[in-house]
């Protein structure tokens, strides 16, 4: 994330902007201790050998790999 710089004087509306972003980046970052849920998106893992990138999946409760 990245903010930009503080004005030279205090103004309540940039100030209102600058706390909605830091929310809105802290509630989309995952926690530490928390379940996480994927939803739409993938979970993508690397294998460490050869590197290759593979996608995980659940279809009818069996768990898969899916090359990337």
């Amino acid at each position: 994330m990245k903010l930009r710089p503080p004005g030279p004087s205090y103004n309540r509306q940039q100030e209102a902007d600058r706390v909605r972003q830091i929310e809105q980046a802290d509630r989309d970052n995952h926690k530490r201790g928390k379940d996480i849920e994927v939803g739409a998106a993938r979970l993508i893992l690397t294998d460490t050998v050869t590197e290759q990138r593979y996608a995980l999946r659940i279809a009818s409760g069996v768990l898969g790999i899916e090359p990337l």
